[in-house]
């Protein structure tokens, strides 16, 4: 009986550990997806800050 409780015990640590693992597969994946895009949106923001301070060279 007790052999049953550790084995079926085991069974459902392993199933939770692995719900785990797949909800925070998840979560990692989404947080670089967000992280992506701010990058980009701050390299454009970035890119028009210093556009804008840029001197126009003139070549004679």
């Amino acid at each position: 009986m007790e052999t049953k409780f550790k084995q079926v015990t085991s069974e459902l640590k392993t199933k939770q550990t692995k719900d785990y693992i797949e909800d925070l597969k998840m979560r990692i994946k989404r947080t670089r997806e967000i992280v992506e895009q701010y990058v980009k949106n701050a390299n454009v923001k970035q890119k028009q800050y210093y556009d804008i301070k840029l001197e126009q060279q003139e070549f004679k």
